[in-house]
């Protein structure tokens, strides 16, 4: 913990509680159970969803935000309206309106119906001394020439992403193709940074399973940043949905998600090197959850019917947040943005990862999993994601449509099955990959 964020109430029938944060968190404030910190009930002044705290106290400075999300009666930031709906709209209408983030600091007061909230960010640490570790979409001129990266002999571009640039290469020691994952931060990155980054990403070297893509190596150089992966030659499903015109076949669809499965149940079960915590004792640790689970992830080792695939990027998400790569937490200033976030995309995330998409228990990946199959068997979401809408109020204020309403080509067996999975209004119905797995088998 390198600061923390806190946020008292001066004012209200909360006044003197106050609510602390000192990791990355994007939360509601509201009357709805679901918000932290939840507002008082009485107060009908406040929305259920009132305004959205986007926070990253890795950050130098911490990055604190605030955004209305479609209120009824509006948000004060120092005594100035940042957001309100219209009074003919309904709370599903302020779904279109993408209000803007505020930052907020030491000092300001947030006023929402009865209730003020004051703002306070400590520095706990001096680690902030250093320059931060923060990455985004890389510049144009990143893509123009390859890196020079010893040990690896570049061939071609493979793929670009919000994190950096994928090549194949080829390993001067083994002589056999590889991918290569460049990253460039933003900044020079300082040093503990590095390490909390490359420490994560070396626990993904302990992965030996045939449905998960190996890291073979990660290190830097200079002011990059590097991953040297298992070659999947045959593209991700994201590429195999639109040789189908985006439905699968079932046998095909079915037959990836139990290979998917199989690798989840492995990585969340794996015994890890116990941790030492700061007081002396032994943490054990078991398993570790992917949090950015969707087809893009999913790659093709080989082709056929019956092709063999592999979980890719397991590790990377945990790996940010802890080194604090990003400036951004998991909520885009605009939600219709295909804006890569450290710890997923919307529309593969359950309720619980996006209230807190800190929440790393194997329940998210496995609703993630199902989320995957819908979309394979619908080429649809889901949820109804439409262009201009506010993602995370349409996660919060809607429930996933059935699959059958989409194709009712699936059994409804097997449609039971997919709905129940995609169920998060309070905790996923499956919490284990072989759960899912063992229901899907059961129907077919």
């Amino acid at each position: 913990m390198e600061a923390q964020v806190i946020f008292e109430v001066t004012s209200g029938s909360l006044q003197g509680q106050k609510f602390v944060f000192d990791n990355i968190i994007t939360t509601l404030l509201g009357r709805h159970p679901d918000c932290y910190p939840k507002l008082p009930e009485d107060d009908t002044t406040v929305s259920r969803y009132h305004c959205v705290l986007d926070i990253n106290p890795l950050t130098q400075p911490p990055q604190v935000r605030i955004r209305d999300d479609g209120s009824c009666t509006g948000t004060y930031l120092n005594g100035e309206k940042i957001g309100q709906r219209s009074a003919a709209q309904t709370p599903e209408e302020s779904c279109q309106n993408n209000y803007p983030f505020h930052p907020l600091k030491t000092g300001d007061e947030i006023c929402i119906g009865k209730t003020t909230l004051r703002v306070s960010i400590e520095i706990l640490s001096d680690e902030f001394n250093a320059s931060p570790f923060i990455i985004s979409s890389p510049s144009q001129a990143f893509f123009n020439s390859p890196p020079q990266i010893p040990g690896y002999i570049i061939s071609k571009e493979l793929g670009r992403g919000g994190f950096g640039v994928v090549y194949l290469a080829d390993d001067e020691k083994t002589e056999k193709p590889i991918a290569l994952k460049v990253i460039r931060p933003q900044k020079q990155a300082d040093e503990n940074a590095r390490k909390k980054f490359l420490r994560e990403i070396k626990i993904s070297q302990y992965f030996n399973h045939p449905h998960i893509v190996q890291v073979l190596d990660a290190g830097e150089v200079e002011d990059l940043l590097f991953l040297a992966l298992e070659f999947c030659p045959y593209g991700t499903v994201n590429d195999l949905l639109k040789q189908y015109q985006y439905r699968l076949p079932l046998d095909l669809a079915l037959h990836i998600i139990h290979q998917i499965l199989d690798g989840l149940d492995y990585a969340h079960n794996l015994e890890l090197s116990p941790k030492q915590l700061p007081d002396g004792t032994i943490k054990p640790i078991k398993g570790i959850v992917h949090r950015d689970l969707k087809p893009g992830n999913i790659l093709c080792v080989s082709e056929g019917e019956k092709p063999t695939v592999k979980i890719a990027d397991f590790g990377l998400a945990k790996a940010f947040d802890l080194a604090g790569l990003s400036s951004d937490t998991c909520t885009p200033d605009n939600s219709n943005s295909e804006n890569p976030s450290v710890s997923g995309t919307y529309v593969f995330m359950c309720r619980q990862q996006v209230l807190d998409f800190k929440y790393a228990k194997p329940e998210v990946d496995v609703w993630a999993v199902a989320a995957c199959l819908y979309n394979m068997l619908t080429g649809l979401y889901p949820r109804n994601f439409s262009k201009g809408e506010n993602f995370l109020k349409v996660v919060l204020n809607s429930q996933p449509i059935p699959i059958r309403k989409r194709n009712t080509l699936v059994s409804k067996c097997l449609a039971e099955v997919i709905d129940l999975a995609l169920i998060d209004q309070h905790n996923p119905y499956f919490r284990t990959a072989a759960e899912l797995k063992q229901a899907l088998q059961s129907v077919l």
